[in-house]
């Protein structure tokens, strides 16, 4: 008995010695996350864990594959030490183990001397296919990528994880959604989602915790992002823009936004976060942007903390190429280094781009032959404003022979075949914001309008685009959302999508569209079909729809 006793005594002694693992079960293509101890506190000394430490965890297949992303400080004043793993898996037996730990904050070092709890697990990820929610029956989308013999690399169009059918992009744009409801200047994100889903929408576009000022505009102000999204270290100071030196991410509005995220995962929309390159938005041709290094900060944590969820990012929001950062590098630069961060930091995520208005083709294939993050073209034919474009460029802002609405039919349907038939790489291209509802005709904004929304939506979707980006008025700025779900481009827009859902390599027929789909004075009445044979439109044979059909696409 006594023999007995001391080897029970030995063995959960040398148990006790081994690395800790936790073993797991998580459904598959669900948020899975792990809560990893420091045995440092690094916030002692003025440390600042979120900007300057970065950990790496490896995950590894029963398969053989495996992949490495960070991990993100979750510290708190009665929890310093506690770090966050996430990540969203397919069914199978997943092991993972802290790989790395780089970096010094407040005179300590996390490469040395330092154990996690726990330090490595397991994890079995049930298979689980009837939800409903294809991003979590089918997984998230992906694209398959293939190699020619002179290393040129070409990338299809998105499908979800089991290839089982492609991912048709059905846009909206909630820009400022996040801070308007995590202030609580508005509850509507849930019903917003709801609406969004039957409408047949895939995908809802956002950004980070802009921070516009209202003034001269008429949308109210935002939240300063001083203390309401982002914190200011003690003892610290700092006039930079945010993030700086001086700031961290604070935990309760950015676990709301993760909280929204996981809201539209689980109506079954994808959601596209913007602008990460400049989370509060407030850098301009008369601001600077914020210094690149904190920028990558940010988009390394940002990245960690979604990792669980279905997500796409992109350095830009709206972003010209030529304006400064803070250190005075170009904001073109800024984005390549926010794009290498996201890419590296959360590598099963897809990552686009979403440039000026008034940005020309080449100006997003610059990013694709600089870079390996970029694996779509994400462009913008809706606002090409603030001056004239120069005739032979490719894909060019306002020609002097053109009205507002020809320029942005025009983008609508050139800039996807552009795109799309660039090499090196070859990417596919969707439309990542059109013209916006702006829910009543104005003649001196012509093509904001439910009708040029409408035309813009075909021609990019008969023009090879992955899909289209809709937007109206009061979802973008999010002072009034409510109004608008029920406005009539949302039916517009759930035909469009019914109609191109599972069809690619589509290319435009001038007769498909008239150039003027709709009085925009005298016509009140919803779109309906009208026994257009649908599957037609992938073929090659002249169309012999009559005019009142092609009026009514």
């Amino acid at each position: 008995m006594q023999l007995r006793n001391c080897a029970a005594v030995v063995l959960l002694a040398l148990a006790s010695a081994l690395p800790s693992r936790a073993q797991d079960t998580v459904s598959q293509w669900r948020r899975w996350e792990k809560t990893i101890a420091s045995s440092k506190d690094f916030t002692t000394g003025g440390g600042n864990p979120y900007r300057d430490l970065v950990l790496r965890v490896k995950f590894t297949a029963s398969t053989g594959s495996t992949f490495t992303q960070d991990a993100f400080w979750e510290g708190s004043a009665s929890a310093p030490r506690n770090f966050k793993v996430r990540a969203a898996l397919p069914p199978g037996s997943w092991a993972w183990q802290i790989d790395s730990c780089t970096g010094t904050t407040g005179g300590q070092s996390c490469a040395t001397g330092t154990t996690w709890t726990p330090s490595s697990g397991t994890i079995t990820v049930t298979a689980s296919t009837g939800s409903g929610v294809r991003l979590y029956d089918r997984g998230r989308p992906t694209q398959l990528i293939s190699v020619t013999g002179d290393g040129q690399i070409s990338r299809t169009p998105l499908y979800y994880q089991d290839l089982s059918q492609p991912f048709f992009w059905a846009a909206d744009t909630a820009w400022t959604a996040p801070p308007r409801e995590i202030h609580g200047d508005t509850a509507v994100w849930a019903s917003y989602l709801a609406d969004r889903k039957a409408k047949g929408f895939t995908v809802v576009l956002t950004a980070p915790a802009l921070a516009w000022s209202g003034a001269g505009q008429s949308w109210p102000s935002l939240p300063a992002a001083a203390g309401f999204s982002f914190d200011t270290l003690a003892g610290c100071s700092s006039t930079a823009p945010l993030p700086n030196d001086c700031s961290k991410p604070r935990p309760a509005y950015w676990q709301a936004f993760e909280q929204m995220v996981e809201q539209a995962n689980q109506a079954d929309l994808l959601v596209v976060v913007v602008g990460v390159a400049d989370p509060v938005g407030l850098g301009d041709a008369t601001h600077p942007f914020p210094n690149p290094a904190n920028a990558e900060d940010f988009a390394r944590y940002l990245a960690a903390r979604l990792a669980g969820n279905h997500v796409i990012y992109s350095p830009g929001f709206d972003t010209r190429l030529d304006l400064t950062t803070q250190n005075g590098t170009s904001t073109a630069s800024l984005m390549q280094t926010v794009g290498s961060a996201l890419a590296a930091a959360s590598p099963r995520q897809l990552v686009t781009n979403h440039l000026a208005g008034r940005s020309l083709c080449t100006d997003y294939q610059s990013f694709a032959t600089g870079s390996s993050w970029m694996t779509f073209y994400l462009f913008q034919s809706g606002h090409a404003t603030g001056g004239m474009g120069t005739a032979g460029q490719a894909c060019p802002g306002p020609l002097a022979t053109e009205t507002a609405v020809q320029t942005a039919m025009r983008r609508a349907r050139e800039m996807p075949l552009t795109l799309s038939a660039y090499t090196g790489p070859k990417l596919p291209a969707t439309n990542g914001e059109g013209p916006y509802d702006a829910f009543s005709y104005d003649p001196t904004n012509p093509v904001d309008n439910r009708y040029r929304v409408r035309q813009a939506g075909y021609l990019s979707s008969l023009s090879n685009s992955m899909g289209f980006s809709y937007g109206a008025s009061r979802l973008v700025f999010w002072d009034l959302p409510a109004r608008d779900l029920t406005l009539l481009s949302n039916g517009d827009m759930n035909l469009l999508f019914s109609r191109f859902r599972n069809r690619s390599g589509l290319f435009p027929r001038p007769a498909w569209i008239l150039n003027q789909p709709a009085d925009p004075l005298h016509e009140q009445k919803p779109i309906r079909p009208v026994g257009v044979n649908c599957s037609r439109l992938q073929g090659t044979a002249d169309r012999s729809d009559s005019a009142a059909q092609i009026a009514d696409l």
